[in-house]
């Protein structure tokens, strides 16, 4: 059975060129009670600079990231700021496409965006 929604919240964290992606699900999640923390890098190199990323009283929320490189690049995220955490990422390479083509088959359009995050705040609270 699906909990009813309630006020959620999580932590978005678009790096890069893929900051336009992220904001495009910020309605999407809205509609749907998720409140969105949103903290913008260009690059994240160390877990030592989380800090200066994400306040820590926003660590206890599930983290989406966004990269328009490789997700697993992230992969550390979650255990740095001790929460869920979903990369999203290129994975594939050598596709040709529209823009809007290309981010849908990464898995970083908008409705992946929205998806990742419900996911997230879904498996954070079956967890808690």
């Amino acid at each position: 059975m699906v909990a009813p929604f309630v006020a959620w919240s999580i932590v978005l964290l678009p790096l890069g060129a893929a900051l336009g992606l992220a904001l495009a699900p910020l309605r999407g999640l809205a509609a749907r009670r998720v409140s969105t923390a949103a903290a913008a890098a260009t690059v994240v190199r160390r877990p030592s600079r989380m800090h200066q990323l994400i306040p820590p009283e926003e660590r206890h929320r599930p983290v989406v990231s966004v990269h328009d490189a490789a997700s697993h690049a992230l992969a550390w995220l979650g255990a740095a700021v001790g929460s869920r955490h979903i990369p999203l990422g290129v994975d594939r390479f050598g596709e040709s496409g529209t823009i809007a083509d290309l981010h849908a088959i990464a898995g970083i359009s908008a409705g992946d965006i929205v998806n990742a995050a419900l996911i997230a705040v879904y498996e954070s609270t079956e967890a808690g």
